[in-house]
């Protein structure tokens, strides 16, 4: 497998955060570690279609991961528009896209969670898609490679080891993920219409049938033991910072925004998070 980008110690930010010029913020979040006692005021930052799709959940520690990786996004969005979580609308775009109701910030920025770790980009200067996979067994794992993948990827992954060949699949599957993401098209592109470059070696976009040539950066995540990540950003080897939100941080406003996260009451115009 190609090296993945490690992330550092784990640190609390800054009271304020820049908006990133010329790179990419990208967060990683422990999602079990959020405090018992703090659920129910990080859900109620969640709009009310959140929320309904939280009590969905039939399992708890789903709806707690769901409940986490939702609020977590809006305590950092809060930071780098310096404007109340409780105030920050998120809208769907044309094809679904996560998206700020305010275009006027000039942010844009992508959201993945699975299992215990949440990841989130945001970006001034492109278009940016992040998804993570908790390693588990897919039993059906080759079929699904030869029914979605193109034909490099199909053979990097077959031709892999048995004790590879699941990372080797995830590795695909997150580069897909994230790109189809960060065009924000969903399910109009087939995934098998462009590959992401072989499992074992740096991502690379290249269409094979339709789709524009355009600049993108692929770059593989280790966010944690036991999970898989990438990032896609549109543009070439933009500058990545990773970085780590610990809960104590993020549940402490920031003193730019004076507010606190308390309850509050949304519209949930839209909310296009998954």
């Amino acid at each position: 497998m190609t090296a993945a980008f490690s992330w550092p110690p784990i640190q609390a930010g800054n009271d304020d955060l820049a908006p990133p010029i010329g790179g990419v913020d990208c967060w990683a979040i422990a999602l079990n570690q959020l405090p018992s006692a703090a659920e129910p005021a990080a859900a109620s930052l969640l709009d009310s279609i959140e929320r309904d799709r939280a009590s969905r959940f039939h399992f708890d520690h789903h709806r707690r991961a769901y409940i986490a990786s939702h609020a977590a996004l809006r305590l950092l969005l809060e930071r780098y528009l310096r404007a109340p979580a409780a105030s920050i609308e998120i809208v769907a775009g044309t094809h679904g896209r996560p998206m700020l109701a305010d275009a006027g910030s000039g942010l844009h920025f992508n959201l993945s969670h699975s299992g215990n770790t949440a990841l989130i980009a945001i970006s001034r200067i492109a278009l940016v898609g992040v998804d993570v996979e908790e390693l588990r067994a897919i039993p059906d794992l080759l079929e699904l490679t030869r029914r979605y993948f193109a034909p490099p990827e199909i053979d990097s992954i077959v031709d892999a080891s048995p004790s590879t060949r699941l990372n080797a699949f995830l590795t695909i599957w997150t580069r897909k993920e994230a790109f189809v993401k960060a065009l924000g098209l969903g399910l109009s592109v087939p995934l098998d219409d462009f590959s992401v470059g072989q499992a074992d070696r740096p991502g690379h976009l290249t269409w094979l049938r339709g789709g524009t040539p355009a600049a993108w950066t692929i770059a593989d995540l280790s966010p944690g033991a036991g999970c898989v990540g990438a990032i896609v950003v549109q543009q070439q080897e933009p500058k990545l910072h990773r970085r780590v939100a610990v809960w104590p941080w993020l549940l402490t406003a920031p003193r730019s925004a004076n507010c606190s996260i308390g309850p509050s009451e949304r519209s949930g115009a839209g909310s296009a998070l998954s």
